[in-house]
């Protein structure tokens, strides 16, 4: 079987992450990365990590536009127009677009229109552009029609799983969720103005931010049931990385936490294996660092109570979801 050969535009947090994970992954390889900085900012921003750590595979900057690492060589531009970057030079399977920029069909679609075979979106569009989630929606996909995706959003990835699993089994009322999620690039170190808010332009080293969560946009799209009867608000906390969802639905009837529990512990070791989990260890944050599990189902800190279940659920914004995106490229390839 060939490689699947991978191009990166936007190489964030995202970029980096699945760059780093890729390094380990057999039958996939990053041939491309496109950015607006330089060669030796890339080379950089791979070899040291303030969340992961010291890149220890060997780099070497062979030219303005080429890096070598562990003897294979990887080219890098500087094109801010995707229909600029030589994809079709480089024979690219998937395009990972995580500019954050473009959002849209029209817009990444000018990846395949420079030579990509496919693109996917490391957030949630701002059009219809279909987004999956593997376990939950990935069997919707279609091979002829879907060459732009969307991967959804981490926090999606955390809930989404678990919400399917009691819609399946219950009947839903409402959901509110409350998401606790570490900062990101959008968050202001000092204070600062931000056009989504008042509260977003605040130091998120010294606040706990009030914020909107795409959850309850994308659930609706792909649990569509769920339309009407779920409400969320997010929580920027001072943490450089993982995140907790605190998921509260009411249900029509009663039920107990063995319900919940006994049907999470199924799928996590059958249909969600290596992509919903659960942990009974008394754990923090800092403790879920580095899981490629998309959701960590908390047993200790869960409540069910007659109709209203509280499911607490970790992720790791970082790595879990570059882990999703991993899977979610294997899963189209075989598709494919």
């Amino acid at each position: 079987m060939n490689n699947i050969r991978i191009g990166i535009n936007g190489f964030g947090r995202i970029g980096r992450t699945l760059f780093r994970l890729l390094q380990n992954t057999n039958n996939i390889e990053v041939v491309l990365i496109n950015d607006i900085v330089d060669i030796n900012r890339i080379a950089y921003a791979i070899k040291y990590d303030s969340n992961h750590g010291l890149f220890k595979n060997n780099i070497k900057i062979i030219s303005d536009n080429i890096l070598n690492i562990n003897n294979k060589n990887i080219f890098c531009y500087q094109y801010s127009d995707p229909l600029e970057i030589p994809w079709y030079k480089h024979d690219i399977d998937f395009v990972i677009e995580s500019t954050g920029l473009f959002l849209t069909q029209k817009d990444a679609y000018k990846h395949i229109k420079s030579g990509a075979n496919n693109v996917i979106i490391t957030s949630p569009p701002k059009d219809n552009t279909p987004m999956f989630i593997m376990g939950v929606n990935n069997m919707l996909y279609n091979k002829n029609n879907d060459k732009v995706i969307s991967n959804s959003s981490c926090t999606s990835h955390c809930v989404i799983p678990l919400l399917k699993l009691v819609n399946d089994n219950f009947n839903i009322k409402q959901v509110m969720i409350t998401t606790i999620n570490s900062a990101t690039a959008s968050q202001n170190i000092i204070d600062g103005y931000s056009y989504k808010s008042f509260c977003d332009g605040r130091s998120v080293l010294q606040n706990i931010i009030p914020s909107f969560t795409n959850v309850v946009q994308t659930t609706s799209k792909i649990i569509p049931e769920l339309a009407d009867k779920i409400h969320g608000i997010s929580f920027r906390v001072p943490t450089p990385q993982v995140s907790i969802a605190d998921i509260n639905i009411l249900l029509d009837d009663n039920i107990s936490y063995k319900d919940i529990y006994n049907i999470i512990y199924k799928e996590s070791n059958t249909n969600l294996k290596n992509i919903l989990g659960y942990i009974n260890d008394d754990v923090t944050s800092i403790d879920i660092k580095g899981n490629t599990l998309v959701s960590i189902f908390d047993v200790k800190n869960s409540i069910v109570k007659n109709k209203i279940c509280k499911l607490i659920s970790w992720y790791d914004n970082e790595t879990g979801y570059s882990y999703s995106l991993i899977n979610l490229i294997k899963y189209i390839k075989e598709i494919n």
